[in-house]
């Protein structure tokens, strides 16, 4: 099942570029986590912007009295602060998401971890330091809708480099294995 809209796979991509590669490099692959792994924040989002709504109408229901002695002004504003809290949420989640990037190329395997607009974590190991590849699915969901995580052992300062949750992770370890192979020939 792949959804257009939120795209997490690219099987050597024409448009990715990113600073720090070499001449000879190019990119193989290009992931984000799956889509389904948004389901989480989308709903939370929908969740939050039912609360003002609801929570008003039983208010409403059960407070009528007390809520005359609350200015119209103070509740306008209060709802309007929820939906602004709310839009952040969705957007930092969305953000998260989509800046979440694994890129491997010819010659590394790139980690980019996005955790706000001001810092961001990027692991970087050779393939050639690349020691074993091993795809997890673990559970129902994850065999049934085929995502999941590859790990990489490397024999670098970094132990290891895990990609989450990303699509076809078979695929993905299989085309790791087959690069680095390639280039000890």
């Amino acid at each position: 099942m792949n959804l257009s809209f939120f795209p997490a796979l690219f099987d050597k991509p024409d448009s990715v570029h990113f600073s720090e590669v070499e001449d000879s490099e190019t990119v193989e692959i290009f992931l984000r986590q799956y889509w389904i792994t948004n389901l989480n924040w989308i709903i939370g989002f929908l969740f939050m912007s039912l609360i003002p709504v609801l929570g008003l109408d039983l208010a409403w229901i059960f407070f009528k009295p007390e809520l005359r002695f609350i200015p119209l002004d103070i509740i306008i504003s209060a709802t309007i602060l929820w939906y602004l809290l709310s839009m952040f949420y969705l957007l930092q989640s969305f953000l998260h998401w989509y800046f979440n990037c694994y890129i491997v190329t010819n010659l590394h395997i790139i980690q980019v971890h996005f955790y706000n607009l001001f810092r961001r974590e990027i692991t970087q190991a050779e393939l050639s330091d690349i020691q074993s590849v091993k795809s997890v699915q673990q559970g129902f969901n994850e065999t049934f809708l085929n995502f999941g995580d590859v790990i990489m052992e490397t024999a670098a300062e970094n132990q290891s480099v895990e990609f989450v949750k990303i699509p076809d992770p078979v695929f993905v370890a299989d085309r790791i294995q087959s690069l680095k192979e390639s280039m000890k020939k």
